[in-house]
């Protein structure tokens, strides 16, 4: 059993459309958990700090249970750096990518937390990520990974001294209307930029 895994459940109506609230509990020492939610369908994400995340769909229409399994994560760390200088980057932001499409989407839309900042010397150490292909990546203010590294992880296993590379960025702005009136701005849409399919930012 998992215990102090925090279970987080999203609406499916809401969860894309700005802020909302999250219904959430905690297992025990036994693994187990509770939680009231009104009728629905919901996304359910369990996190702790040495499991990687679950999502799963659930359609709440009364009593149910729901057990999930938790996988060991790999830890990952490491230095961001100028390519051009080798100079550290501080207060990047790194994050892992499995290539897996939805598994990319859930975490970077329904809660998940697969990356990490940098500290004032550029280092940063990533938990909880799934073992098989992954990439890394950076970014920050001005600067963004072109060539992510690629890594092949086992369950559990520990990695150190991955050095992340990033080049002078570009910032992509714009706004956020309604289709029916484009003078009304819309708020709390969360973007993101693709590339070739997989997610950068």
């Amino acid at each position: 059993p998992v215990g102090g895994a925090i279970l987080s459940f999203n609406e499916m109506s809401s969860m894309m459309g700005g802020e909302h609230q999250s219904p959430s509990a905690q297992s025990d020492a036994s693994g187990n958990y509770r939680i009231r939610v009104a009728t629905g369908s919901y996304s359910i994400a369990a996190r702790h700090p040495d499991y990687v995340q679950v999502f799963r769909m659930i359609e709440a229409v009364g009593d149910t249970t729901m057990d999930l399994v938790l996988t060991p994560g790999v830890a990952i760390e490491g230095i961001v750096v100028r390519r051009d200088t080798g100079d550290p980057i501080a207060g990047a932001e790194v994050f892992a990518r499995t290539g897996k499409g939805m598994e990319d989407f859930q975490a970077a839309f329904m809660g998940g937390s697969r990356g990490a900042v940098t500290d004032a010397q550029g280092r940063f150490r990533l938990r909880n990520v799934s073992s098989g292909a992954v990439t890394i990546g950076a970014r920050a203010k001005g600067w963004a990974t072109s060539e992510p590294v690629s890594l092949s992880l086992s369950i559990a296993e520990q990695v150190s001294d991955v050095t992340v590379f990033v080049d002078a960025g570009f910032s992509v702005r714009g706004r956020v209307v309604d289709q029916s009136n484009k003078e009304k701005g819309i708020q709390g849409i969360r973007t993101a930029v693709f590339d070739m399919g997989t997610k950068v930012a």
